[in-house]
């Protein structure tokens, strides 16, 4: 399961806020009462009473606005010791305040470290932008740790804030990336604005983990082979691929109906997985084929990944499952998740 824990209330949310509204609520109050009092003891205008009121809370001591009545002055007399009490008490909430939001803070980056130098086999986001906000959610959805890198600190303070783990910086900077755990990561998705920066991320992230899975967003097509060249693994156009699914959705809609029930998280009867076979794989101990899988397992095998990576789209029924093989199947989500226990491995991504 990805890795979560929650903010304390010191990191949640505006830690301020709470004690804002008790210093507000506890200077209005005697304000309030000071001007309401000046005004029905002696009469004044209410701009006088409010001024009164003010200077005397403020010990500043410029002066009676206007000559006061000895019921006038035990009020105020009353009102200056009110006042006191009132700064005293902002002064203890404003310290407490800080207090809190700098042990939460400290306490929540410690506690964040923690979290972080425990990450082995995760995936790092590079980006937080929409498209890896997606990125982010489904990996959460099919339970896989992970980690986000963005620039923007406001950005990745809401991510903390709900339990993410995340660091502010810039993912192209190699102590960023090493302080992100890449040398015992699993796979990294680098999705910055800037197709210049993902061409470095790949680079950087490739030079520090030659074998790591890097998966890169390109908005031009021109810069998908230099994304290969730096080291990504695949690169993803949205813009040819959203226009693919549109003329899809043309021409072909129930295709693309398919898909999208076999490939949603939220659907709990049919899904399309990846399965990689392990050395100790019972399908592999019994000498499973591909024609098999059907009637003994109750999945179709629709493509078939040997371990040298050619790739058979519609594999031969006779084709035997051996060792290092990816297997993708379609079925029902309880069947995909018993033969990647079979198989070794873990749907929906590569053990």
């Amino acid at each position: 399961m990805a890795h979560r824990t929650h903010a304390p209330n010191g990191a949640k949310g505006n830690p301020l806020r709470r004690h804002v509204l008790i210093a507000l609520a506890a200077l209005g109050t005697p304000l309030l009462i000071g001007t309401v009092g000046y005004v029905v003891l002696e009469g004044w205008p209410w701009f006088d009473a409010l001024y009164m009121t003010v200077i005397t809370l403020a010990t500043i001591g410029y002066g009676e606005t206007h000559p006061l009545s000895p019921a006038g002055r035990a009020f105020t007399m009353v009102l200056i010791a009110l006042g006191v009490g009132t700064v005293a008490y902002l002064a203890s909430v404003a310290g407490r305040a800080l207090v809190e939001q700098w042990l939460g803070e400290v306490f929540w980056r410690s506690r964040m470290r923690h979290e972080i130098e425990k990450l082995k086999g995760h995936y790092i986001v590079c980006g937080a932008g929409q498209v890896g906000q997606l990125v982010r959610r489904e990996l959460a959805a099919a339970g896989a740790p992970h980690l986000v890198i963005d620039r923007d600190p406001v950005t990745v303070g809401r991510l903390v804030a709900d339990g993410v783990l995340a660091l502010a910086g810039d993912a192209t900077d190699q102590a960023m990336l090493e302080q992100a755990r890449i040398q015992l990561a699993k796979g990294l998705v680098a999705v910055l604005p800037s197709d210049a920066d993902n061409v470095y991320v790949a680079m950087t992230a490739r030079d520090l983990n030659p074998t790591l899975p890097i998966v890169a967003r390109a908005t031009d097509e021109a810069v998908a082979p230099k994304l290969q060249r730096a080291g990504a693994s695949r690169v993803v156009l949205p813009d040819v691929t959203g226009g693919r699914q549109i003329v899809q959705a043309l021409l072909s809609p129930d295709v693309l109906d398919f898909l999208d029930l076999a490939t949603g998280r939220d659907n709990l009867t049919l899904q399309l997985e990846q399965v990689r076979v392990g050395a100790g794989s019972e399908l592999v101990r019994h000498r499973v084929v591909v024609g098999q899988m059907r009637n003994l397992h109750r999945v179709s095998v629709v493509a078939l990944r040997k371990r040298d990576g050619s790739l058979f789209d519609i594999p031969k029924s006779e084709s035997a499952i051996e060792p290092g093989d990816t297997l993708i199947v379609v079925g029902r989500a309880e069947d995909c998740r018993s033969v990647a226990a079979l198989a070794g491995g873990n749907p929906g991504y590569a053990s």
